[in-house]
């Protein structure tokens, strides 16, 4: 499996957030904090929309990105993370960290997500949390993105958005 990722994918250096250490990601009454956001990657289907994030976490995380691959993938196989018009939330459990993380990731080009509404997929907010976590706060977390999502105008805002910068503030200002 390929896991680079090229730099420029991300524009330029995988960005850490707001100093709160290696890839930790926030989440709080405002909203989600993507820890990383790579914009119009080319994607070539799920299972590489999976390893790219894997990727990306790998090197936020200093992590191997094998395993966050593996558990991404398992729990894909389970049954797809597409919401639907467009999204997907992929997510795992995995060592190695404290907190959950984020990570969007918006394809330059749609791909097939097995989304039930047979839409393909843009956009994706990847959550990693850890293995032992609180299951109601990974629960919380999953349902408030999943809100967040089915708003049209903040879908429209992540479309627009040109650079990391405009993907974190549409996270940190929509209601």
């Amino acid at each position: 499996m390929n896991m680079q990722m090229p730099a420029a994918a991300v524009g330029g250096e995988m960005e850490n957030r707001l100093g709160q250490g290696p890839g930790t990601s926030r989440s709080g009454e405002r909203g989600i904090d993507p820890c990383d956001v790579v914009l119009d990657f080319e994607l070539h289907g799920r299972r590489h929309a999976l390893e790219v994030a894997a990727a990306a976490f790998g090197r936020s995380l200093d992590l191997d990105p094998d395993p966050i691959f593996r558990a991404l993938w398992r729990r894909e196989l389970v049954g797809s993370t597409a919401l639907g018009c467009g999204i997907a939330i992929p997510h795992a459990r995995i060592d190695g960290i404290t907190e959950p993380t984020t990570l969007y990731l918006r394809a330059k080009w749609p791909i097939d997500f097995a989304a039930p509404d047979g839409k393909a997929v843009r956009h994706l907010l990847v959550i990693v949390v850890p293995t032992e976590g609180d299951a109601d706060a990974h629960l919380q977390l999953l349902a408030a993105i999943a809100q967040r999502f089915t708003e049209r105008t903040f879908r429209d805002r992540l479309t627009a958005a040109g650079d990391a910068g405009a993907i974190r503030r549409a996270f940190a200002e929509f209601p």
